[in-house]
């Protein structure tokens, strides 16, 4: 009898730990390496992040979160960390603080994450690239494969950032960690389908960055921000009209072009559409970290409660 209270005891704090941390990770809004969607109802993270809504905003575009939108009491729900990793080994490089904000027309985005130096040249800069699913059916992104291969009439939504060179294209040199200072650069829009990439004739995306002291752990990192059109009216972007949750992916670029940069799985992050902006945004329902996750709460408890009753009946396992 002492033997099952003992048992019985251990197996139920083991299960109550078990629980809290569970909980605590479907509520953190972290995107968890190594797991990616399927297209379907299966997310790389628990929780979607979620826009903060204003059609008041005011945003001057200088790369500086010192607007209200960007406080991480009004927009706890719109704060993600986002890792990425080096294609194709999948080591986890960085965790990224992305935020989204929106009004009745454009989505506002701040970017944050830790980089010592600016680098800069004509071949190779810092930088930063999204994909948003358009209409890709599997939609997904790996550390080891990278995107998934649109099929037929199947688009992803594209824009990358990059630091400008100094003039001469020479590398721009080192920041110093004391000073804060804007960066220049230059954003080229894209599309990708079935036939591989192409650039947008319409750009309509706008991007301001600093690079300095701007972490309160004292770290020196980039801080950008991003304004975008929720509807363009152009087929090549993804057009944000219905209030839903929008998938996408993230990358970075330290000194490097190309392929050779850090990038996440998929993430995702509900939007009020055009169309219902004076709808109220309701929470998204988590997705499952796994599939099958979820049938641990039951098969967990049932194991205990087998456990005690075998032992109580003296019985061998």
């Amino acid at each position: 009898m002492k033997n099952t209270k003992k048992i019985f005891s251990i197996s139920a704090t083991l299960f109550l730990v078990f629980t809290l941390v569970t909980m605590g990770l479907l509520s953190s809004g972290i995107a968890f390496p190594g797991f990616h969607g399927n297209g379907s109802d299966q997310m790389c993270h628990a929780n979607p992040g979620k826009a903060y809504v204003n059609d008041s905003i005011a945003l001057t575009l200088d790369g500086i979160a010192d607007e209200d939108l960007w406080d991480y009491g009004t927009n706890l729900k719109s704060r993600m960390t986002v890792p990425v990793a080096s294609i194709p080994y999948g080591s986890v490089h960085e965790f990224i603080t992305i935020i989204f904000a929106q009004n009745s027309t454009h989505l506002f985005t701040y970017i944050e994450w830790s980089d010592p130096t600016i680098e800069a040249s004509t071949l190779n800069s810092d930088g930063f690239s999204f994909c948003w699913n358009i209409n890709v059916e599997t939609f997904d992104a790996t550390y080891f494969s990278g995107m998934t291969q649109p099929e037929e009439g199947e688009m992803v939504d594209s824009y990358t950032w990059k630091a400008d060179a100094s003039e001469d294209g020479s590398q721009l040199p080192a920041s110093d960690t004391a000073e804060t200072q804007a960066i220049t650069g230059s954003v080229v829009d894209k599309m990708y389908d079935d036939g591989g990439w192409s650039t947008d004739d319409t750009n309509e995306i706008e991007v301001a960055a600093i690079h300095g002291n701007i972490s309160s752990h004292g770290q020196t990192n980039w801080g950008i921000e991003v304004v975008r059109p929720l509807a363009s009216g152009d087929t090549q972007d993804l057009q944000m009209l219905e209030s839903k949750v929008y998938e996408f992916t993230f990358a970075i670029y330290n000194g490097s072009s190309g392929i050779d940069h850090w990038v996440s799985v998929v993430n995702a992050v509900y939007i009020v559409g055009t169309e219902g902006i004076e709808d109220p945004a309701p929470d998204p329902d988590p997705a499952p970290i796994i599939p099958g996750f979820q049938a641990l709460y039951i098969i967990v408890p049932i194991a205990i409660v087998a456990m005690a009753v075998l032992l109580k009946r003296k019985v061998k396992i």
